[in-house]
């Protein structure tokens, strides 16, 4: 209770916070591209690495095999999430 006696919620619509959100939407979808674009290329640079080297140990294998797989999902939900209608 003492928060919100220190900063009083001032008395407008709340509805602006929703506004204020879209000004950063050309931001936030340029960095998302970004890191996405670099998972990519994180997931190619490991997996050629993979294949070239032959003295990996099985458990090393695997973890960059995991490491792989997560980067290769991260994009694929991302991208799906940019694809659903928004409501």
């Amino acid at each position: 209770m003492i928060p919100t006696f220190i900063s009083q919620i001032p008395r407008r619509c709340l509805g602006q916070i929703v506004n204020m959100t879209f000004a950063f939407a050309l931001v936030a979808t340029t960095l998302i591209g970004f890191m996405m674009l670099n998972y990519i290329i994180m997931a190619i640079v490991i997996t050629c690495q993979l294949r070239k080297s032959y003295k990996i140990d099985n458990q090393e294998r695997v973890a960059a095999s995991w490491v792989v797989y997560h980067l290769i999902l991260a994009v694929i939900m991302q991208v799906s999430r940019s694809q659903q209608p928004h409501t």
